[in-house]
This record gives C-alpha cells, structure tokens and sequence, in this order.
C-alpha cells in the first residue's frame, strides 16, 4: 500500500519508521525532518553499481544544496556496518551529507518504491548498468534486497512532500538539476528561508 503522495503530509505512522545509523541507533524518521528542507535518496543496496554512479553524480553538488540550506540525506538498504565503507567508497567522507540505512523495507514500501524482477534485469536496467560500468562504477557485493528499486522524496519544513520520484529500473535518476530546480522554487515559495 502507497501511503506517500507529493502535496501531502508525510503522516505520523511513515515519520516513525525507524532509519539505523552507522552504529545501528534507530532514528525516526521524522527526527530528520521539518527543521531544514530535506531530500532523501533512496539508493539500492550498499554494493551496488548504478547507487555509486548516483552518488558520484551528487557528491559534487552537495556544498551547493548544503549552501541554500537544504539537508541531503542518502538512506540504502543495506545492514549498519556497511555504511562507513559505503561513505569511504564513495567519497561521501567530510561531505555534507548523511547516510542511514532502513532495511527491512518498510518506508521503501510506504513511498512505493518499486521492488520487481523486471525492474532490476529489464531492457533498460541492464542499458543503465552498462552505462554505470562505463564510468568506472562496479558492483561490488550484494548488501540488501537486489529487486529494491531506489527514489527520491523532498520533505518541506512543514512536513509536506514537495517531490516523490519512484525509480521505474535500476539507474531510472531523477536529475540532480531537476531537484536543485524544485528545492529553489520550494525556497522561493517560503520567502527565501529553507531553515
């Protein structure tokens, strides 16, 4: 059941769905929300080769989203102790990011991110992981559920789903500049303050 939609209120049962940290300390969701605008990326597993391209396509605009004010949190699907080689494997160390991990699946299946077969071997999963490899990104072990597809949601302050974008295959990205296009419009909407 999808119990997210863009122009609605992120409800109290999806803000108490528990990320785990490096150390494996559960955190609300909601913890993370409401004080900054907020984009959440919704990677694969840990290991995987199209969630390092989409990181290394992020990595370099992260000072620009952290300027404006907006908080940018990457949460995988992977066990806790992952984390700290998945942030030194893709540079993410000293960033201003942050990392967590939620993987029994449970906001993945709120927001209704796609989990299929095709989804991950498919015409166009399999073009994207090609393209993935062609920038030097590899798959490096499997560290959570393979067929989990990733997205993106932006949170506003006032707990709002500004944007959900569910990825229909493996490297399905929404663009970086879409999401600094939209995070602007949300600030400008909000008279400039993202805080």
């Amino acid at each position: 059941m999808v119990a997210v939609e863009s122009g609605r209120e992120l409800s109290e049962a999806v803000r108490a769905i528990a990320l785990l940290d490096e150390s494996g300390r559960q955190i609300p969701l909601g913890e993370l929300l409401g004080e900054r605008l907020t984009v959440m990326v919704f990677l694969r597993h840990f290991g995987c080769l199209a969630c390092s391209e989409h990181v290394a396509a992020w990595k370099p605009r992260l000072a620009e989203f952290d300027r404006i004010g907006v908080r940018v949190v990457f949460i995988g699907i992977g066990q806790p102790n992952q984390i700290g080689d998945f942030i030194a494997k893709t540079g993410l160390t000293g960033e201003p990011a942050e990392v967590y991990t939620e993987p029994t699946l449970t906001l993945h299946t709120a927001l209704g991110l796609t989990n299929s077969v095709l989804s991950t071997i498919g015409p166009t999963a399999i073009f994207n992981a090609v393209r993935a490899l062609s920038h030097g990104n590899l798959q490096t072990s499997v560290q959570g559920n393979v067929l989990q597809q990733g997205g993106l949601i932006i949170v506003g302050r006032n707990l709002v789903v500004e944007l959900l974008h569910r990825e229909r295959t493996l490297g399905d990205f929404l663009a970086i500049t879409t999401v600094l296009e939209k995070v602007t419009a949300v600030i400008d909407r909000q008279d400039g303050d993202p805080h």
